[in-house]
């Protein structure tokens, strides 16, 4: 077992020079004279098992422990305590079988701590010690004036000696710490649950919004879907339709060629039977005039040619006409049927109302667009009555510019700077002409748009306007650029007016060559007359061929009409294709606003067209009713979800730690409640058995409320042939006697190895006195005790005894050997 093997003094207090005390097992007593230093044996134990407070151990500080002088001695630097610990048994793990623990102070209180020679720190001693139970501020040490104390404690002070012993300050600290934590926890809950609920009512008010904005969303959607299904159909038509119309043209050129082929060959025929009547002619009037006939024959067929040939044209030209007309009234239909109306406020289209130098003309038409078609009208209630008219006649759809509305724009500064350099020729609104009465609708056409001469100047200029190039390459003020082959607006027009214009010069030249050729035929026929007796045998040869010619022509004539005929119907067709193509083209640009439905393939494949008109009709009448929502709300909604969300999830989480807390607080009473009742009833039992060694009769512990660990602790004691009494009612003896009853009771819960007992017996009669030392007697066989005491009967019954003097302020030890019992 551990115990104390022996202590080394130097310079403590009066121990001025060193002293060496060794401590065999059993009963060791150490005595003498009141002021010899005795009690300081005791300080130093205490001292050098690294007790903090000076008071303890009878010091105002640390430094007034080190020796001061007296007499003819003067005072030390430090003082020194060493502590032999006997560890034989290997109580202490790891360390050796005899532990020297040593502590020295200064004159100015500065302690240092050794382990073995080694230098350690206060807490290392402490963790050393603690292996073997023992502390510095142990029950197993009883200082002067404990007994006193425990006497004068009241009940909540003597329970707190419990508490202590049995650790449940721990359990205190934990409870405490768990209170604590709950409080923050509590507060952070009501902090979190306050929030929540204002989130809550914010989110119930939202959900609704987010209700209807989602609804709104999908009858949005479904409203797309159905008209880019309607889209789809009608493409899905005019497509069938066109791919006919091309199949007709082609079917109809197969004719053309036909007609062709067959005009070729009778003018084949015409020319060998002219070559054959020219033969014959000059043959029977080989006596006549030659040259004279000849030049008849000549004359004629040249004015019939050029009869045949006016006459081809005036049908081609009417053709054409009716060609270019129908063309003309599809590039601008809508536009026609506006202006149809005579409606004082409709001036014209765009293009209409301006005119451009052919230089300019490709730029000028690319930066009007679609512009070009937009109708100008004087105010918005006639834009209005023409937008009703084309829904009410179902002719198509216009922009219209009313002058009185229209907000046009200053040009910026970027745009105005780039007049004037290289290769920037104005501003497109400089380069037309038009009446100063349109000036706001076509500034708002072209605003600040600029013509350069070529895309190259285009790229130096980006960011710094709208250009346009003289080749129609537009690039916008994003960066954006638009460019390739340029097709002018009518171009199919402009050519049949080509060929038009062509026709009917032909036509007036070929007239005005025909007067001088007629002229000189009926001159040469006046000189015919006068030979017609020589022309009878000559019209015989040759009226077969010329009725042959004649049938020839008519037939070629039917050719041409048949031809004519074919073309013709090529126009229609070619018109009707130029009608469904620009049905195709508007139905594009609707297309261009569902491409989502339309690269997904995403359409209402089922009912009809009237199905799909009353869905759409349905769908817009639930949307008007639903009226202005929220888009927002969906994901203000989903925002503020996620962040209820997050806060509830925390809230519950907290709620967790609470639980959490309060089962760790319950856990932590119940093991304190546990602990204490366990400490309890064992030293209960320890006090009842000393008491009835030291004094007979009984004794026992009490709470002041059984059911209450933190009420106060009651001392009673019935003394051998006496009545139950409470401490504080006991005479002064019997005071003693049960406190230390108690102390010793405290001491065997937890056993020390060693007990140091300060003149515990300084106030009890030989009989209490005998008593005690015999307890002691007792229980040395098991631990090992250093008593200090002035009573002789305890002197005799110790094993070892001590004596202490003191000579000129110093003290002095002896070793006194006793004669056995």
């Amino acid at each position: 077992m551990v115990r104390i093997d022996r202590i080394v003094m130097q310079g403590f207090k009066s121990f001025a020079n060193r002293t060496v005390l060794p401590f065999p097992e059993g009963f060791n007593a150490i005595c003498g004279p009141n002021g010899s230093g005795k009690s300081n044996i005791i300080d130093a134990v205490v001292f050098v098992l690294g007790i903090r407070s000076a008071k303890t151990i009878r010091a105002g500080q640390l430094a007034d422990l080190v020796f001061k002088g007296g007499g003819k001695r003067e005072g030390l630097a430090y003082a020194l305590v060493s502590l032999y610990i006997d560890n034989t048994d290997g109580s202490i793990p790891g360390e050796p079988a005899e532990i020297k623990v040593t502590r020295k102070v200064n004159a100015n209180g500065v302690s240092l701590y050794k382990i073995n020679d080694q230098t350690v720190n206060r807490r290392r001693v402490v963790d050393v010690l603690s292996n073997a139970r023992i502390y510095a501020d142990g029950h197993n040490i009883i200082l002067q004036g404990d007994i006193t104390n425990l006497i004068e404690m009241n009940p909540i002070g003597r329970r707190e000696i419990i508490d202590e012993v049995s650790g449940i300050a721990e359990f205190e600290d934990k409870k405490a710490k768990a209170e604590q934590e709950l409080a923050r926890v509590d507060e952070k809950l009501r902090e979190a649950r306050v929030i929540l609920n204002e989130r809550k009512a914010t989110l119930d008010k939202l959900k609704r919004e987010e209700e209807l904005a989602r609804e709104y969303k999908t009858l949005e959607n479904e409203h797309r879907k159905l008209r880019a299904s309607m889209v789809k159909r009608r493409l899905d038509f005019f497509g069938d339709r066109l791919t006919g119309v091309n199949e007709r043209i082609a079917k109809e050129q197969t004719n053309v060629t036909a007609a062709e082929d067959e005009i070729r060959k009778i003018d084949e025929e015409l020319d060998a039977l002219q070559r054959e009547e020219r033969a014959a002619t000059a043959l029977a009037f080989r006596t006549a005039s030659r040259d004279v006939l000849e030049r008849m024959h000549e004359l004629r067929l040249t004015i019939e040619k050029k009869l045949s040939r006016i006459e081809y044209a005036k049908r081609e030209i009417e053709r054409l006409d009716d060609v270019i007309g129908t063309l003309s009234s599809t590039d601008n239909a809508v536009a026609r049927a506006v202006l149809a109306t005579k409606h004082k406020g409709v001036y014209g289209t765009i293009g209409s109302l301006m005119r451009t130098d052919a230089a300019y003309r490709t730029a000028i038409e690319t930066a009007a667009g679609a512009s070009v078609n937009d109708i100008v009208v004087d105010t918005d209630a006639t834009a209005q009555e023409c937008i009703e008219l084309l829904k009410r006649e179902r002719l198509g759809r216009a922009t219209f510019l009313p002058l009185n509305k229209l907000n046009v724009r200053e040009r910026s500064r970027e745009a105005k700077e780039l007049i004037g350099k290289d290769g920037v020729i104005d501003f497109a609104i400089k380069l037309v002409q038009y009446d100063i009465k349109y000036e706001t609708a076509f500034r708002h056409v072209f605003g600040e748009t600029v013509v350069v001469d070529t895309l190259d100047t285009a790229r130096r200029y980006i960011g710094s306007s709208r250009l346009v190039t003289l080749d129609g390459e537009l690039v916008q003020k994003s960066g954006a650029m638009t460019g390739g082959f340029f097709k002018r607006r009518g171009d199919d027009s402009g050519r049949y007016a080509k060929v038009k214009d062509e026709l009917q010069r032909e036509a007036e030249t070929l007239e005005a060559e025909l007067l001088p050729l007629q002229k000189e035929l009926k001159e040469l026929r006046e000189r015919e007359e006068r030979d017609s007796l020589k022309l009878t045998e000559f019209e015989k040869k040759v009226g077969a061929t010329v009725s042959r010619i004649d049938v020839l022509r008519a037939d070629r004539n039917a050719s041409f009409e048949k031809r004519m005929r074919v073309e013709n119907e090529i126009g229609r067709q070619r018109v009707e294709k130029a009608k469904i193509e620009t049905e195709i083209d508007n139905l594009n640009v609707e297309r261009d606003a569902f491409k989502e439905f339309f690269e997904r393939n995403e359409f209402y494949t089922e009912g009809t067209v009237e199905t799909l008109e009353a869905n759409k009709k349905r769908v817009l009448e639930r949307l008007n009713k639903i009226g202005l929502v929220n888009m927002r709300a969906i994901e203000d909604y989903e925002g503020l979800k996620m962040l209820y969300d997050d806060l509830n999830k925390k809230v519950m989480t907290i709620e967790d730690e609470k639980r959490a807390v309060l089962e760790m607080a319950s856990a932590l009473e119940n093991k304190r409640v546990q602990a204490f009742m366990e400490t309890f009833d064992a030293i209960n039992g320890n006090f009842s058995r000393i008491f009835s060694d030291l004094n007979g009769g009984e004794a026992n512990l009490a709470l002041e409320v059984a059911t209450d660990i933190r009420s106060g602790l009651l001392i009673k004691a019935r003394p051998e042939g006496k009545k139950e009494l409470h401490l504080d009612a006991m005479s002064g003896g019997e005071k003693t006697m049960t406190a230390l009853a108690f102390l010793f009771a405290v001491q065997m819960y937890k056993p020390a190895p060693f007990y140091v007992l300060d003149e515990i017996d300084a106030a009890l009669d030989k009989k209490n006195t005998k008593k005690v030392a015999e307890l002691i007697k007792k229980y040395s066989s098991k631990a090992q005790f250093i008593l200090i005491t002035h009573n002789d009967l305890t002197i005799r019954m110790a094993d070892r005894v001590y004596g202490i003097s003191m000579e000129e302020g110093v003290s002095k030890a002896v070793a006194i050997e006793l004669p056995a019992n």
